[in-house]
């Protein structure tokens, strides 16, 4: 009869061991009792009865690009005043083969994983529910392109006029004129100021893009359903996304010495900072697999109001040098979200829980550019358009559960 009583007891503790543990914050089934004690305070006989838990983890994320394709610089240059001076006499004659050297298209991708970090913390309530608030950072991405003067296999053009750049930029002032004597300074006929503009001749040109991205979010969880291998559970809470990009086009003009100035290089940005504030909702579903390990699949929609606020401007590399001239306006759309996410957990000792997924999100009708530039530096007004967004990417974690 002993020997009985005995069998049962092991079977009883063997059952125990092999339940689920609770996944971050979530209440469920008995952790099993640890071999040994950690010198850590966490787990032990609280985690029954509620608690706070913290946690960290490793983000790898990718987003969309929304730039498209848009010709920035050719080779060449334009004559400015013509008559006597200049080489063909004709104002507004253009100098060179006009071949594309630059393109916006140059830093639309391949999108690049932009590494981020989560920290999060909460505190789960005696009957399972469980209030979370949580903080995402990624990296900022970045995509650069420079053109030169040098013309890909040393094709300098009649002249030398092909080792120049040229951008339509146009209704600027005499400001953003440059050097006034920049090429062909060998030729006695050509006069001061007959290749007039930064743009006009230019001897470098850099576009740059730049994404950042951030999350704040608070959660409140709670079980729905669940059994000894099997848990339901739904969320809802407020959310604020935050995604910021930035397209910088920088020109620099040279004298025919081949000196360079910063009142002689002019610098183009446009920024759109998508703030997005809404509520989500979610559920999700967690499958014991034995020894420790779990596996999650959470789906989850949200809306937000996108409080969208764009902004352009030309001005001169030298530091608060005028004029500039920008254009700053805030719009407001509404984004829905959709996102979905799988899990697998690993529960190793009591009061620990490691996690690696995968997770996608997408957002709809954000504010953002395909073409970025504008030419018209006086009344500088890029086109702005509804864009869709997609971010998908890996995640990698720790909790503690005190």
């Amino acid at each position: 009869m002993r020997g009985r009583i005995t069998w049962l007891a092991y079977l009883f503790v063997a059952g125990l061991a092999l339940r689920p543990a609770a996944a971050y914050g979530q209440e469920g089934a008995q952790f099993p009792r640890p071999w040994a004690e950690l010198p850590l305070p966490i787990g032990h006989d609280r985690i029954d009865k509620g608690g706070l838990y913290l946690g960290a983890e490793f983000v790898m994320w990718k987003q969309s690009n929304p730039i498209h394709g848009q010709q920035i610089a050719v080779s060449g240059l334009q004559e400015f005043q013509g008559g006597t001076s200049g080489i063909t006499g004709i104002p507004g004659a253009f100098l060179g083969n006009g071949n594309e050297r630059l393109n916006a298209e140059s830093v639309a991708g391949p999108s690049t994983f932009q590494p981020g970090f989560k920290i999060f913390g909460g505190w789960r309530f005696q009957d399972g529910s469980a209030l979370e608030v949580s903080y995402i950072n990624l990296q900022k991405a970045v995509y650069t392109h420079t053109a030169t003067q040098i013309p890909q296999n040393g094709q300098f053009g009649d002249n030398g006029a092909d080792l120049f750049l040229f951008s339509p930029v146009f209704n600027f002032p005499h400001q953003y004129g440059g050097p006034l004597i920049k090429a062909f300074s060998a030729f006695p006929f050509i006069l001061p100021g007959d290749f007039f503009g930064i743009w006009n001749g230019a001897v470098r040109e850099t576009i740059e893009f730049d994404q950042r991205t951030s999350q704040i979010e608070a959660m409140y969880r709670i079980p729905i359903f669940e059994q000894e291998y099997c848990r339901i559970y739904g969320y809802v809470g407020p959310r604020f996304f935050w995604i910021w990009e930035r397209f910088k086009w920088t020109t620099w003009s040279a004298d025919a010495a081949g000196n360079e100035m910063p009142e002689w290089a002019a610098v183009y940005t446009n920024i759109v900072s998508n703030r997005m504030y809404g509520a989500f909702v979610g559920s999700g579903q967690e499958v014991y697999l034995g020894h420790g390990v779990a596996v999650s699949l959470d789906v989850e929609c949200a809306l937000l109001l996108d409080v969208a606020r764009e902004r352009a401007e030309y001005e001169l590399l030298a530091e608060k040098v005028p004029p500039i001239n920008k254009r700053t306006i805030t719009d407001y759309s509404a984004v829905p979200e959709p996102a979905a996410k799988v899990n697998l957990w690993w529960y190793p000792y009591e009061g620990i829980q490691l996690r690696v997924g995968y997770e996608v999100m997408g957002f709809f009708f954000t504010k953002g550019f395909h073409e970025p530039v504008d030419f018209n530096w006086g009344a500088v007004n890029p086109q702005y358009i509804h864009t869709n967004r997609l971010f998908h990417g890996l995640n990698a974690g720790l909790a503690l559960i005190f």
